[in-house]
């Protein structure tokens, strides 16, 4: 699994209503990676989704520990907290984690 693949299924949010944005304006603030990895662990909470890769199809999966991406045969890649919040981190200063569109729609809610 490539980096811009993992960036790409990280930058889909949480996977709840507005969450996507919750965690964009939690990055806004100035927060430890700690911080931030706690808030995330809260934000995804215990579940998953399927698919939410295309090819190979693949799953996301979320609990105490982090997160794991996996189609279940063999990729498995696994992040903690700390590590998911930093990625995200970068995905937020480099401009990568909302489109254009999801800007736009932030930038009027």
């Amino acid at each position: 699994m490539t980096d811009e693949a993992i960036n790409t299924i990280l930058a889909r949010g949480s996977g709840f209503s507005q969450g996507k944005y919750r965690i964009f304006e939690h990055y806004q603030e100035n927060h430890t990676i700690k911080e931030n990895a706690e808030f995330l662990e809260k934000e995804y909470g215990i579940g998953g989704a399927y698919p939410v890769w295309r090819e190979p199809k693949v799953g996301i999966d979320y609990d105490g520990k982090g997160i794991r991406i996996s189609n279940y045969r063999d990729i498995d890649v696994r992040f903690k907290w700390n590590e998911v919040a930093k990625r995200i981190g970068t995905l937020i200063k480099d401009g990568r984690y909302l489109s254009s569109n999801e800007t736009e729609y932030y930038n009027n809610i």
